[in-house]
Formats: C-alpha cells, sequence, structure tokens
C-alpha cells in the first residue's frame, strides 16, 4: 500500500489529496511525523477540510499513544494543541483531551471530552471505556 501511495506522489507531486491521503495512510500505520509532515505539505498547496482533519488527526493519535504509554503529558498537550489549531473538535482531539484530564486526576473536565466523544461517535469503545472506569471510582 505505501508502494501505491509514493507512486501516486511520484504521479501527481503537486495534488495535496495525494499528499493528504498519503498522510492518512501514515498516521494509521503510526508514523505520526511523517504524516504531519506530509499533511502539512498538503496543507501548503491548498488549505482544505479533509486535509486539515488528517493534520489533527495525526496529532490526537500521536498524543494518545502517549497518554496510553504514560509518556510526556507536556508533549500530548502541545500535539493536541497543534491538533485543534488544525481542525477543532474531532473526536480523535476530544479523545486525547480526555485521556489528558484523566491524567491529571480532573475527572469533570475528562467525562466532559469522553461525553463529547459519544456524541460525535456514539459507538466509540474506548470512550464508553473510560465512562465506565471514571463511574466505578
Amino acid at each position: 500500500m505505501d508502494s501505491a501511495h509514493r507512486s501516486l506522489l511520484n504521479l501527481e507531486p503537486d495534488s495535496a489529496w495525494v499528499r493528504g491521503n498519503y498522510a492518512g495512510h501514515m498516521s494509521s500505520r503510526k508514523q505520526f511525523g511523517r504524516a504531519r509532515e506530509m499533511a502539512t505539505a498538503a496543507l501548503a498547496i491548498m488549505d482544505y477540510p479533509a486535509g486539515r482533519l488528517t493534520l489533527s488527526n495525526a496529532s490526537s493519535l500521536e498524543a494518545i499513544e502517549l497518554l496510553l504509554t504514560n509518556g510526556d503529558a507536556k508533549q500530548a498537550e502541545r500535539l493536541l494543541d497543534d491538533a485543534r489549531e488544525a481542525f477543532r473538535g474531532s473526536v480523535e482531539e476530544e479523545l486525547g483531551r480526555g485521556l489528558l484530564a484523566v491524567k491529571r486526576k480532573d475527572k469533570a473536565a475528562a467525562r466532559a471530552h469522553f461525553e463529547r466523544v459519544l456524541v460525535l461517535a456514539p459507538e466509540n469503545a474506548m470512550a464508553k471505556e473510560a465512562l465506565a472506569q471514571l463511574d466505578s471510582k
């Protein structure tokens, strides 16, 4: 799949959509730094909502991974701030903010973010589990 994206990029180097799609692919492979670079390059060609969401998701997903692996909370917050700047209120950003609030022991903020996730994505298993854990404490 990676070779297909690279081939398309070689055929259409000035396509924001090709770069944005490749960024999404890199995010799915947890290559968040490269995904942010490619999404930023796509947005330099053309500012479009899907590109902004892709950039936001790459930053949010990296923050979530940091928070789930006891990584640097300050770095996670910076990534979530970058995500919000790119595209405000995505499921991934809200989930990341909820996990950051849990890490900071702010149950009210965590609950608000996880409930927002469920408004945006009612079947989100991670938000449901996080709320259940908050309720059990």
